[in-house]
């Protein structure tokens, strides 16, 4: 978060690093989804999407549960930035 806030910058060369040590990095630009998902602060729900795919669990069960755990008002952007993560690559 506070490399989205602009407190922080992101580590130069740093998913380069973690690839050299035989780490899988799939880089998300979770910022950029929640925007075009309607809300910034959805970037989080972007990362949700990103980890449900790679964890391979059950994507339907976390769509419910966003629609769930969210304000009425904010259900569709998450969705769409639920939806956004799960098919990055």
């Amino acid at each position: 978060m506070p490399v989205i806030m602009g407190k922080a910058k992101y580590p130069d060369g740093i998913i380069e690093k973690l690839k050299e040590n035989e780490i899988k990095v799939v880089p998300v630009d979770a910022l950029g989804l929640a925007l075009k998902a309607g809300s910034a602060k959805s970037a989080n729900v972007v990362l949700l999407g990103a980890a449900v795919r790679f964890l391979g669990i059950e994507k339907e069960s976390f769509s419910e549960i966003v629609k769930t755990s969210v304000p009425p008002k904010t259900v569709e952007a998450n969705l769409k930035a639920f939806e956004y993560g799960y098919e990055a690559e």
